[in-house]
């Protein structure tokens, strides 16, 4: 089954004769251990009946077929009521072994077995303990599959069924529970704790270095059943006296399973309306039960949880045929959920249908992100374009600016007498006679500059009974202007220059 409640048929075959048990354990890795008896035929043509394993995945891959237990004739024995239990790798196996030959004295006696392997590849792999429990008194398909648990320190639980007869000297299907070692056989504690009970199911947990025992099963038949459940200890000793009885007519199924605020209880019972599939919850932990809320209408049949959801998704039927449901289960407040978590219960939605709104508002926001980006990456162009029009615009003026003459790099200035006045004579460093010629055409292309009035003539001296004048003011810099010949640019420089440089071209202009 896929995360969008869809089931993907398998075309294994797991067998072509099974005969009539199998007990299954899914692990968080993804595969599912499955254990079930299943007949054959051998050379001489005899039906013999055996235990077989086998894990399969998510993909339908599945592992070779191991057979556990030594083949027997159906006329010599049986197996059945079979369980499995799963703790990391270690796979533990138990079940009902009838024998009837009983090493050639045709005593019928029954007995409990278990099994143990750690990641098992081979038959080889496993190891057998015969008769944990012995002397047990039951009858093949007149009693329901036992229960088997890990314990602490190499040790496992038992819930079985056998008939007892104490106290009123009636006999009936007693329920027992027993716990030991796995590879002891003839477990010594054993205790009654149910009458006319059937239906058994029980988890163990670790809290505070002690076993808890959280369990529950069938008292009475018909019309007069009613399910118990408690909170154990190791000896099966209520806790805080938390037991409870509830009426359940027509109790026909009772499943378990383990979250992260305690062990979930599933059960049918008969209603006015007719069947009823029931749901509750025991904290071992914090030390209360809560059970009998209606779910839905139907018979129980299969439950199951994925452990990267928290989701129990359960089978059963219904009026129209076979339905599928899921149960989210809100959590405990120290689970960590997260705010995500705690918005999808609120709205009561599941995980799919909560990650498809996600996906949605996660879209609309990137469209949002997407045109506001898109608007404002147009903005900051159109800024930019009026920025650069305003600076276009300007106008700069180079009578104020300081332009230096000539770049020692481009010229060397020499200097001579003649007449009593300095001429400046440019020389080039590089170049031949084209390029002298060019620049003594823009030369004499040159804007001529225009003469000075003659200097005033000097003031008399002042005489000494004369009053003493003020100082006269600083004579202002006088400029001379210069058009290029290259750019036709017009603009000044001082009178004591004889060489510049054009600031818009640069071009060498001789003054």
């Amino acid at each position: 089954m896929n995360s969008n409640k869809g089931t993907t048929p398998c075309t294994n075959v797991l067998d072509e004769m099974w005969s009539g048990d199998i007990a299954t354990w899914s692990t968080e890795d993804g595969w599912a251990h499955l254990v079930w008896t299943r007949r054959f035929l051998d050379s001489s043509g005899y039906f013999l009946q055996t235990l077989s394993y086998s894990s399969i995945d998510a993909t339908c891959q599945m592992s070779p077929i191991q057979d556990l237990m030594d083949p027997i004739s159906l006329s010599d024995g049986k197996y059945w009521g079979i369980d499995v239990d799963v703790d990391d790798e270690e796979v533990l196996i138990s079940g009902y072994h009838r024998d009837m030959f009983t090493g050639g004295t045709f005593g019928d006696e029954t007995s409990v077995f278990l099994l143990h392997a750690d990641n098992p590849t081979k038959s080889s792999d496993w190891t057998l303990t015969p008769n944990v429990i012995g002397e047990i008194d039951l009858i093949p398909g007149t009693a329901s599959s036992l229960d088997v648990e890990f314990g602490e320190d190499d040790g496992a639980h038992l819930l079985y069924q056998s008939t007892r007869s104490d106290s009123t000297g009636i006999e009936r299907h007693g329920l027992w529970y027993a716990h030991g070692l796995i590879e002891q056989s003839s477990w010594t504690y054993k205790k009654a704790v149910g009458d006319e009970a059937s239906l058994a199911v029980m988890k163990v947990h670790i809290i505070d270095g002690e076993e808890r025992i959280t369990a529950a099963w069938r008292e009475g038949d018909g019309h007069e059943s009613v399910m118990i459940a408690m909170v154990a200890d190791s000896s099966f000793e209520p806790i805080e006296n938390l037991s409870r009885t509830y009426p359940s007519r027509g109790l026909s199924s009772i499943m378990m399973k383990e979250v992260e605020r305690g062990v979930q209880v599933f059960f049918d019972v008969v209603g006015p309306s007719g069947p009823q599939v029931r749901y509750g919850i025991v904290d071992a932990d914090e030390g209360w039960l809560g059970l009998s809320n209606r779910l839905n209408l139907g018979n129980l049949h299969l439950i199951d949880r994925s452990p990267a959801s928290s989701e129990t998704l359960l089978v059963h039927t219904s009026a129209g045929g076979w339905l599928i449901r899921a149960v989210v289960d809100d959590h405990g407040p120290s689970s960590g959920g997260g705010m995500l978590d705690q918005i999808r219960h609120a709205l009561g939605l599941d995980e799919q249908n909560f990650n498809i709104l996600l996906g949605g508002i996660a879209v609309i926001i990137l469209l949002l992100c997407t045109v506001i980006l898109a608007t404002m990456s147009a903005r900051g162009i159109r800024w930019m374009r009026r920025r650069r029009s305003v600076e276009a615009s300007g106008s700069v003026l180079l009578e104020e600016d300081v332009v230096d003459v000539v770049d020692e790099d481009d010229l060397a200035v020499s200097t001579s007498e003649d007449e009593g006045s300095n001429l400046v004579e440019l020389v080039e460093l590089e170049g031949g006679a084209e390029l002298r010629r060019g620049r003594r055409r823009k030369r004499s292309q040159a804007v001529p500059v225009p003469e000075l009035p003659p200097m005033p003539a000097p003031l008399p001296e002042p005489s000494a009974d004369a009053p003493e004048a003020p100082p006269d003011p600083p004579e202002p810099q006088l400029n001379k202007p210069v058009m290029c010949p290259g750019c036709d640019c017009r603009f000044e420089t001082p009178l004591d220059v004889h060489a510049a440089k054009c600031p818009v071209c640069g071009e060498n202009i001789a003054l």
